[in-house]
């Protein structure tokens, strides 16, 4: 699933992203923004796909570079200053107990650096997110929302890295969603269009979603 589409499903109205496909020639609001690939590729920002504090006028630039690299569908969003100390880690992932929540205060998008720092905990019910608010630091408001988006929406795995705290406000800085496509005659929350697109297929690939 896009970015895009998961951070609109958890976010609702609060969310102020804009989805950008190549072609598109929607004029974006003055102001600082963050610009990403939105399909489904990982350390976006080392590998060059990302762009900081980037004002309208020069976003053009970083799509037609990004396509020039066969991408089609970016994000953009308000440029959120802070602290490199401020970054967690926070993932769910389906299991057989229910969700299991991986969670570290340090780290971020470092966090391979920091193993011991990850907390590992079972959501067996929503009524768990109580727990987890404590262990965690994280609002209990938050994690039940995102306890009910993960399973209305049939995600398998969500990933937010980095995420910001403060407070009672949080705020996903990056985020990624695994669905079962197949789930879509399910909800009517997401569609086949909010399906992540990888930007090169094979032959074979081509061939049977032609099929």
């Amino acid at each position: 699933m896009t970015e895009y589409r998961a951070k609109s499903l958890i976010l609702g109205e609060r969310y102020g992203g804009i989805s950008v496909r190549s072609g598109d020639t929607s004029k974006i609001p003055a102001g600082s923004y963050v610009a990403k690939v939105d399909q489904g590729v990982k350390k976006r920002f080392k590998q060059g796909l990302v762009v900081l504090n980037a004002k309208p006028r020069e976003l053009p630039k970083f799509f037609k570079a990004m396509e020039a690299k066969k991408f089609t569908q970016f994000i953009v969003e308000p440029m959120f200053p802070h602290e490199a100390s401020e970054e967690q880690y926070f993932s769910l992932e389906r299991v057989r107990e229910g969700l299991r929540l991986l969670h570290a205060k340090d780290g971020g998008v470092n966090i391979e650096e920091y193993p011991e720092q990850v907390l590992n905990l079972i959501l067996a019910s929503r009524e768990d997110c109580a727990a987890a608010a404590k262990r965690t630091g994280i609002p209990q408001a938050f994690l039940e929302k995102v306890y009910d988006v993960f399973n209305d929406n049939f995600f398998a795995f969500l990933e937010i890295n980095p995420l910001v705290v403060r407070g009672e406000e949080v705020y996903l800085l990056d985020a990624a969603v695994l669905v079962d496509s197949t789930a879509q005659f399910f909800v009517n929350k997401w569609t086949e269009n909010d399906i992540v697109r990888t930007k090169a297929q094979h032959r074979n690939e081509r061939a049977v979603e032609a099929l």
